[in-house]
């Protein structure tokens, strides 16, 4: 948690990578899975996230229940961040490095949960650098430092990223007149999800395939999309710019 993602990770967190490490792969299933099932305000129980994320490791039966029934308390009953860290911190105090990806998952679901993200993958929380700790308490202190810093980051990342939206917005606009709407409609689900091929373009927004098509060329064009495959089938298209302002260089 003490440092952000890069884009090549963030990436792979997006979209299953052929060539991403296998624990990444299965990390980023977990993720996206976590994600989709947290907007709908759904958390899985402690186990689930335990086979979600390939950890083994368990907890007590009773224990485990209760970092559930956290998970899954109102968004109400405690702040975003502080429910996070302490779920994190528990899972963490619990299983130690065996539950980092578990602990991830949660934390981040809570997050977005609670209202503090849009969507689940924005913290891209890391905790491989959170040095060990002998209690909980310290470990939750630990969790919820680095997510303090990380929230920082990311308004600071979400502020930029919402200008650069309406920067481009406004260049659509005026490049391209009236075959603006559909490059607009495009831009706007690039905008929430990042990356999209043109077949999930075409389902998402109920235009035909050949209208899609041209519509993501044209933002292409203006240098708003950008290809990643580099195949001329399947191929895949991000918002660089949005991604590279949400994920800068990891650091160590």
């Amino acid at each position: 948690m003490s440092r952000r993602r890069g884009a090549d990770e963030m990436l792979a967190l997006l979209r299953d990578e052929a060539d991403a490490p296998a624990d990444t792969i299965q990390y980023a299933r977990a993720y996206r899975h976590a994600a989709s099932r947290a907007r709908a305000g759904v958390v899985p129980t402690l186990d689930q996230l335990g086979e979600l994320a390939g950890e083994s490791g368990d907890i007590a039966p009773n224990d485990a229940s209760a970092i559930t029934a956290l998970m899954r308390a109102p968004a109400t009953q405690f702040p975003p961040v502080y429910a996070a860290s302490i779920a994190a911190a528990t899972i963490l105090s619990y299983l130690g490095s065996g539950g980092k990806s578990r602990a991830s998952v949660a934390s981040a679901m809570l997050l977005c949960v609670g209202g503090a993200t849009d969507d689940a993958w924005l913290p891209l929380p890391a905790l491989d650098d959170l040095p060990a700790v002998s209690s909980p308490e310290s470990q939750q202190a630990n969790v919820l430092s680095a997510l303090g810093r990380e929230a920082q980051e990311l308004e600071a990342a979400l502020l930029a990223a919402r200008v650069r939206l309406a920067d481009d917005e406004q260049r659509v606009r005026e490049a391209l007149g009236r075959a603006a709407h559909s490059a607009l409609e495009v831009l706007a689900l690039l905008a929430r999800d990042l990356a999209l091929t043109l077949p999930e373009t075409s389902r998402a927004l109920g235009q035909t395939l050949p209208t899609a098509g041209a519509a993501v060329l044209r933002l292409q064009r203006l240098g708003i999309a950008r290809e990643i495959t580099g195949r001329r089938r399947s191929r895949c298209f991000v918002y660089g710019s949005l991604i590279d302002l949400l994920a800068p260089p990891a650091r160590a």
